[in-house]
């Protein structure tokens, strides 16, 4: 699958198989980064400070005008606009980066007592950024020959322990006993299906751990 985008954000979704385009669609905006998930179930669109999470459409659906299904959406995930993205080896996590310097770690799927992460550091803009295939370490390059590198450790941040707590003394003072209609409540079989890395990703945070300088 292809999907071939116009300055303005008009969209080719094209069965490379079959070498036919299979739909049109607008995102509304110039796209500034867009990357399918290594499952190819999903793929992320970047327009401006904002990111779309679609279903990737499958290879043998029809001919249609909008096959793409919105799976999720972060509104002003930067102070500036996104110029790059890039998933995690298991397809859960989406990591962003922006003309403002900082990186965010974003989940695909709703994950209970999970804040996004920031990384900040670079002192020029982010050229690339990946994770090792276990998850454990991030690196990020920038223009100035950059490189730093984060490691994973089963240690929360003093500020996303914070937020957490405030946030289930908020529930605390409402006094509702009652869960709501269409509140998501984790179960032992969501558990199962998850990743190791999305196991753990509440219960930890990345660390700077070294940093390195290439002459350019």
């Amino acid at each position: 699958m292809l999907i071939s985008v116009d300055v303005d954000g008009f969209a080719l979704i094209v069965n490379m198989l079959k070498r036919v385009v299979i739909a049109h669609f607008n995102f509304r905006d110039k796209v500034t980064a867009l990357e399918f998930s290594p499952d190819n179930r999903f793929f992320v669109v970047a327009t401006g400070t904002k990111v779309k999470i679609f279903e990737a459409p499958s290879a043998s659906a029809p001919k249609t005008f909008s096959p793409l299904v919105l799976y999720k959406k972060y509104n002003n995930l930067h102070s500036q606009d996104i110029t790059g993205v890039t998933w995690t080896s298991d397809s859960r996590f989406i990591l962003t980066w922006s003309n403002d310097l900082t990186l965010k770690m974003i989940s695909l799927h709703k994950l209970p007592n999970f804040l996004p992460l920031t990384f900040a550091g670079n002192k020029k803009p982010i050229v690339r950024a990946f994770f090792s295939s276990d998850c454990q370490k991030l690196y990020t390059i920038a223009t100035n020959g950059t490189l730093l590198m984060w490691k994973w450790t089963a240690e929360k941040s003093e500020e996303a322990q914070a937020v957490l707590e405030f946030q289930k003394f908020k529930q605390q003072k409402r006094l509702k006993t009652d869960t709501k209609p269409n509140e998501y409540q984790q179960t032992e079989q969501d558990v199962s299906l998850m990743t190791p890395f999305e196991q753990v990703a509440t219960k930890g945070r990345f660390l700077l751990d070294k940093r390195s300088k290439f002459s350019l």
